[in-house]
């Protein structure tokens, strides 16, 4: 099995998923999605949709957690050979285009499907660390949340995170300080220059420079995984492109395109 905590009656095949509130990955299938709508209801729209509030007392997301594992879901990690990842454009109900990070897992006898929005911290974090992955190896990755206070401001805040380990050891990812904070800056700077200093515009120029850093890494990780693949079936008649299907969308209270870490 390639799910860590988690069985399902999905016949070797399983789609995982990141809920924001939950603040951590689960298996997808009919019956947790609607015992997840159940939850939703439960703790009501507005409360959900303010993501993950901690595990401890009577927080929205500890009753959540709660609640899911009365019905049987609890956060999990995958395991397996690590066997594709990319970034798949998907259309919203509403008509709009949404990025999605894909990823592949594969053992001998399952195969686990990965889908989140592209534009999450937790999955940009876990792009980052694709960038250093060896396709095809052993791997363990798991996406969660944390819950801490700004020493400065007292406000209390959530992080969501990803761990992807090869070989027992956890992979370093891409120093976004070194490689996208300057990137971020300039592009401040270029506003300001022009005038420009509003803090909601600068804000959307700050997710829009990180989505396409992230975007940017994403086609080169794709890239590297499409060529090893190439070369594991050099000598059989396949197609060109290995699209692995899965469910392609994201998990119950992640986020939308437009919430990105800014620096």
């Amino acid at each position: 099995m390639a799910i860590v905590q988690v069985s399902s009656d999905a016949a070797n095949t399983f789609n995982v998923r990141y809920s924001a509130p939950f603040g951590g990955l689960y298996v997808s299938n009919p019956e947790t999605e609607a015992s997840m709508a159940i939850i939703k209801n439960e703790v009501g729209d507005a409360a959900w949709k303010k993501g993950f509030t901690g595990t401890k007392g009577d927080s929205v997301s500890s009753r959540i957690r709660a609640r899911a594992k009365e019905l049987g879901i609890t956060p999990i990690a995958v395991t397996g050979r690590v066997t594709n990842a990319r970034v798949v454009m998907k259309e919203m109900d509403d008509g709009r285009q949404q990025a999605y990070l894909q990823v592949t897992l594969t053992d001998e006898d399952s195969r686990t499907y990965l889908s989140v929005g592209a534009g999450s911290q937790g999955a940009q974090m876990l792009i980052r660390k694709l960038v250093s992955a060896q396709p095809g190896a052993e791997c363990e990755l798991n996406m969660f949340a944390t819950y801490g206070q700004n020493k400065t401001s007292g406000k209390w805040f959530a992080e969501h995170g990803a761990s992807f380990k090869q070989g027992g050891v956890e992979v370093k990812g891409v120093d976004p300080r070194i490689s996208l904070a300057p990137q971020v800056q300039a592009a401040e700077a270029a506003l300001k220059a022009a005038g420009i200093d509003d803090k909601e515009t600068l804000s959307k120029r700050r997710q829009k420079v990180t989505f396409d850093y992230h975007l940017a890494l994403m086609e080169e990780v794709a890239q590297r995984f499409q060529a090893w693949y190439d070369e594991q079936h050099q000598s059989e008649h396949v197609p060109a492109s290995h699209s692995e299907g899965g469910q392609g969308e994201e998990g119950a209270g992640g986020y939308d395109e437009d919430q990105i870490p800014v620096f």
